[in-house]
């Protein structure tokens, strides 16, 4: 399966070994902790990105002490209302994030935060599921939304909201779910 055609299958594109063993960095610092910010975990036609290729992503000399998955639209649940199915995506993270907690996969803690989705177009509808997603993440949970942004600090909940269109912000919706949330 050529690259155009995984694309097509995906919204990852695929991991290419061939690619990244050309590039291999120097280890400057290998004692100094990392926590590596930005990844994902999926499982799509054909493409593929679990636990063990994340291990051996990390695995490379740095000394990776933790990680933070951001989501990515995978392994939402197929079935039950539209809104709740992204609590799948933190359901399984969570079960990955404990899978790395046992200490059988080796040092670094994978999956210590989870950035997950939040449709606030939904208004105050919104609380309920990002309530089951915090409850899904097992404290470990913080949330993305697709619109506006917050002030965080530590031991509450951030919202991060990247808006897909400049207009999103000022919606009565999203203001409605950023109220609702906040409350």
């Amino acid at each position: 399966m050529n690259d155009t055609t995984q694309r097509d299958r995906s919204r990852h594109i695929a991991v290419r070994p061939d690619w990244l063993a050309r590039g291999r960095e120097e280890i400057l610092e290998p004692d100094l902790p990392i926590i590596d910010p930005h990844h994902h975990l999926w499982d799509h036609p054909g493409n593929r990105y679990f636990l063990p290729d994340l291990l051996a992503d990390t695995g490379s000399g740095h000394n990776i002490v933790s990680t933070v998955f951001l989501e990515c639209r995978s392994m939402y649940r197929q079935d039950g209302d539209p809104a709740m199915r992204p609590i799948g995506e933190t359901e399984f993270v969570a079960g990955v994030a404990a899978m790395s907690a046992s200490g059988q996969y080796g040092k670094t803690r994978v999956c210590e935060g989870i950035v997950g989705y939040d449709d606030l177009n939904l208004g105050a509808a919104a609380r309920p599921v990002l309530e089951a997603q915090i409850k899904a993440g097992g404290g470990r949970f913080r949330l993305r939304s697709c619109c506006a942004s917050t002030a965080c600090s530590s031991g509450t909940i951030c919202l991060t909201l990247a808006p897909r269109k400049r207009s999103m912000i000022s919606s009565r919706c999203v203001r409605s779910a950023a109220g609702a949330l906040l409350s």
